[in-house]
C-alpha cells in the first residue's frame, strides 16, 4: 500500500515539476493508470492531455479528419501537402490573419477562423523558448518515432513532427517571431529572435509531418489567401490604415470629396 502511494506521490511531483518548468496547463486526469517514461509524461502534456472533446471524439480528429468535409480537397486520396502552400507567419499577417494562443497548450489543437470582411483568426499552441527547448523538443521527435507511430489511428501519429514542421513554415526569420512574440504565441527567453527562428528551422529541416495533420486548419488558411476580395480588403488595410496620419489623410480627402459634391449641387440648384 505504501509503494502505490509514494509511486501516486512521485507521479504527482513529476507532474508539477512538469508544469511549472514548461509553463503548461493544468493535467487533464489520464485514462491509463499504468506508469509512464518521463518522457512519454512530458510528450503527454503537449499532446494527450487535450487530444479530448465532449462525446470522447479525438481532438485530432475531430479537426483533422479529412472525412469530415465535403470539400474533396480532404478526401482520404489527397493530402494537405497537395493544395496547400505555406506561409510565413508576416505574409498571413498581411492578409489580415491574426494569431492566437489556444487555451489547452496542446500540440494537437490548432484551428482556423476565417470572419467576415478581412480577419481571419489562426489558432496555435503557446511555446516557451528557452535553453532547454532544443534538446527537449529532440528528445520528443526521437521519442514518438520510435513510440508513437505505430498507432492505428493515422491521424494521431507524428503529432509533435507535425507541429514543428507546421511551426517552421510560419517562421522564416526575425520578423515572423516577433509577430509571433506580439502575439503571445512564443515566449522568447533567449533574447534574439533569429535565434528561434533558427531553431525551428534547423530542428524541422530534415522532418516529414503527417499529411492529414491540421489539414481543416491549412484548408481554412489557403482558402482565406486565395479570396480575391479579402486579399483586396487586407492589402487596402495595410497601405491606408497603417497608422494614424494615413487614416486622418484618407477621411480628410473623403471628406473634402464629400463638400465639394455638395456644394456642386448646391450651386447647380
Amino acid at each position: 500500500m505504501k509503494g502505490k502511494d509514494d509511486e501516486k506521490d512521485w507521479k504527482n511531483r513529476i507532474e508539477k515539476f512538469i508544469t511549472i518548468f514548461r509553463r503548461l496547463h493544468t493535467a487533464a486526469k489520464p485514462e491509463d493508470k499504468s506508469p509512464l517514461p518521463l518522457l512519454d509524461m512530458m510528450r503527454a502534456r503537449f499532446v494527450i492531455q487535450s487530444a479530448t472533446v465532449p462525446g470522447g471524439k479525438s481532438l485530432i480528429s475531430v479537426i483533422d479528419d479529412p472525412r469530415s468535409s465535403s470539400d474533396d480537397r480532404l478526401s482520404p486520396n489527397k493530402t494537405a501537402s497537395d493544395w496547400y502552400f505555406y506561409h510565413p507567419a508576416r505574409v498571413l499577417k498581411s492578409m489580415g490573419i491574426q494569431f492566437r494562443q489556444n487555451k489547452t497548450g496542446s500540440f494537437s489543437d490548432i484551428k482556423f477562423e476565417s470572419h467576415l470582411l478581412v480577419r481571419g483568426v489562426l489558432t496555435l499552441p503557446p511555446v516557451h523558448i528557452d535553453a532547454s527547448t532544443k534538446s527537449l523538443l529532440l528528445n520528443l521527435l526521437a521519442f514518438e518515432s520510435s513510440c508513437h507511430n505505430n498507432s492505428a489511428n493515422n491521424m494521431q501519429q507524428g503529432v509533435v513532427t507535425s507541429y514543428m514542421c507546421f511551426i517552421d513554415s510560419l517562421i522564416d526569420n526575425a520578423e515572423d517571431v516577433m509577430i509571433l512574440r506580439t502575439q503571445n504565441v512564443i515566449n522568447n527567453c533567449l533574447g534574439n529572435n533569429q535565434l528561434v527562428a533558427d531553431l525551428f528551422n534547423e530542428i524541422a529541416s530534415n522532418l516529414v509531418p503527417n499529411p492529414h495533420t491540421y489539414a481543416k486548419a491549412k484548408l481554412g488558411i489557403q482558402n482565406h489567401c486565395n479570396n480575391k476580395f479579402k486579399k483586396w480588403m487586407a492589402e487596402g488595410h495595410h497601405i491606408h490604415f497603417r497608422n494614424l496620419w494615413t487614416l486622418l489623410a484618407l477621411f480628410g480627402s473623403l471628406l473634402l470629396i464629400a463638400l465639394t459634391a455638395s456644394q456642386t449641387y448646391l450651386a447647380a440648384m
